[in-house]
């Protein structure tokens, strides 16, 4: 690898799995000191001991983003290990799917079903952005990743509950970004299409046969990997990317062109 994140550290909230996992590992193969701010605690050690094993320096840091007591203890953790935090990959989701709100029309989603989805994918991001963006504008740097969805861009029926709080992700990263440059702090938003992640697979890890289906209706006719999107993201937080703030740059295998 080239060390293109070499001395920079990064919190990466979801990394136990899927797209968090894959980005954990490639940004610690290019020198960077991971934060795996995780709240499942098998997972985040597992992917801890991953990166590891493969050479590169993490720590899991079980971190609960619906809790903002949580989420500053895992920023205070990063500041304490290393004194610094130079990249947040804001990754962390909750499901588009059954596990969270259900794939439902707005007007019959219970309130507590509502509130749970926005808690998890929009205010948790809060709760991370404000933990962490004081840092980053002392030491006048920083580069902020903010996972949005391809739903949110184009509207999925029935999902309502999710596409709101994408959306709400996409509205955030370009105020943050106009606010934030003149520190130094770049503000993206990495917006993935379907991906064959835990969330899509389930515990199975086979992709359902109608999803399959759906997938070969865009342009590249299959689902993304993890692996593509922690190579996009790894872009964004490089310096690769050091005149890019205020993109939503979708990965979705062409889902945004049709």
């Amino acid at each position: 690898m080239s060390g293109r994140l070499k001395n920079r550290v990064a919190i990466i909230t979801g990394a136990g799995s899927g797209m968090g996992l894959a980005s954990a590992l490639r940004f610690a193969a290019e020198g960077c000191k991971v934060v795996i701010a995780e709240v499942n605690e098998v997972n985040g050690q597992m992917a801890e001991q991953r990166v590891r094993e493969a050479g590169g320096e993490a720590i899991f840091v079980r971190t609960d983003i619906s809790n903002e007591k949580s989420v500053n203890a895992c920023a205070a953790k990063c500041i304490e290990l290393y004194g610094k935090i130079d990249i947040l990959y804001n990754n962390a989701a909750g499901g588009s799917g059954s596990s969270i709100g259900g794939i439902r029309a707005l007007w019959v989603i219970p309130p507590e079903e509502w509130n749970s989805m926005i808690q998890v994918n929009l205010t948790g991001y809060y709760y991370m952005l404000r933990a962490v963006i004081p840092h980053m504008i002392e030491q006048k740097y920083g580069s902020i990743i903010n996972t949005g969805s391809a739903n949110a861009i184009q509207a999925v029926i029935n999902n309502d509950a999710y596409t709101t709080a994408k959306g709400g992700i996409l509205s955030v990263t370009r105020v943050l970004a106009a606010q934030l440059g003149k520190y130094n702090i770049r503000v993206n938003c990495l917006s993935p299409g379907g991906c064959a992640t835990p969330l899509l697979c389930g515990t199975s890890g086979e992709i359902p046969e109608a999803t399959v289906q759906f997938f070969k209706r865009i342009p590249l006719r299959r689902v993304g990997y993890p692996e593509e999107i922690a190579n996009t993201a790894l872009f964004l937080a490089s310096e690769e990317a050091s005149y890019i703030t205020g993109i939503v740059l979708p990965v979705d295998g062409g889902w945004n062109a049709i």
